[in-house]
């Protein structure tokens, strides 16, 4: 007969305290941790990197928009000048340039107080 050994008994003794696991496990959620903000940083890095040229973009859009608005009611003044007079264009001109902004104002105004209930409530 052969005297055999029991390879759990080898095993048994190789394995590692609570104390290391619990340093083992320390060690590696603070290293899962940094490789996730690492991984965060980088993906807002590459947001940023394509939301700062957009937004670039959307602000020239924007004042050339506005141009174009001035370009538009000053060509109203000049088309009805002759009609009423260039003061009375002027005039009529700004009245229904105002009178769309205030209801431009009023209805957003409206709107966002509806978000806001809603994130409230």
């Amino acid at each position: 007969m052969q005297d055999s050994v029991d390879p759990d008994l080898g095993a048994e003794a190789e394995k590692p305290g609570i104390a290391a696991l619990l340093t083992q496990l320390g060690t590696d959620a603070g290293d899962f941790a940094r490789a996730e903000m690492r991984y965060f940083r980088a993906q807002a890095s590459e947001r940023a990197s394509i939301a700062i040229p957009a937004l670039f973009m959307l602000a020239a859009s924007a004042v050339l928009m506005l141009a174009v608005v001035v370009a538009i009611m000053v060509a109203v003044i000049i088309l009805i000048a002759p009609l009423v007079g260039q003061v009375i264009a002027m005039l009529i001109v700004i009245a229904v340039a105002a009178l769309a902004a205030f209801l431009l104002y009023r209805t957003g105004r409206a709107r966002m107080s509806q978000v806001f209930r809603k994130l409230e409530g």
